[in-house]
């Protein structure tokens, strides 16, 4: 898939987009909705998804180390295997959320809603 790094598309709705393997690399992503999408194989490494809809979404396995996931809707998404390494997952919606093998170190999870 061509590059889409640095795109801007806040509050666009992009609900079930086919973006497997898209290079989203520090990509405005904020407010965006990409309830169901499929982004299997993804780079958003420093992109910045605040506020954004991602409940659904299959992100496995992803790159989203040092990306900005603040208020973002992970509801049942999948992120299994996914590098979520130094992202900032604060206040993020991770309910029954697929998080099995996924790389949490040195992620900012505070006041994010999990189920244990």
């Amino acid at each position: 898939m061509q590059s889409l790094s640095y795109l801007a598309v806040f509050g666009m709705s992009l609900e079930g987009a086919q973006l497997q393997g898209a290079d989203l690399c520090g990509a405005d992503l904020r407010g965006v909705k990409l309830k169901g999408a499929d982004l299997r194989g993804a780079r958003l490494i420093g992109a910045d998804l605040t506020r954004a809809d991602l409940s659904g979404a299959d992100l496995r396995p992803l790159a989203i180390s040092d990306g900005r996931f603040i208020r973002t809707d992970l509801t049942r998404a999948r992120l299994r295997n996914a590098d979520c390494r130094d992202a900032r997952l604060t206040r993020a919606r991770m309910l029954d959320t697929d998080t099995l093998a996924a790389r949490l170190d040195g992620a900012d999870l505070t006041g994010a809603e999990r189920e244990l």
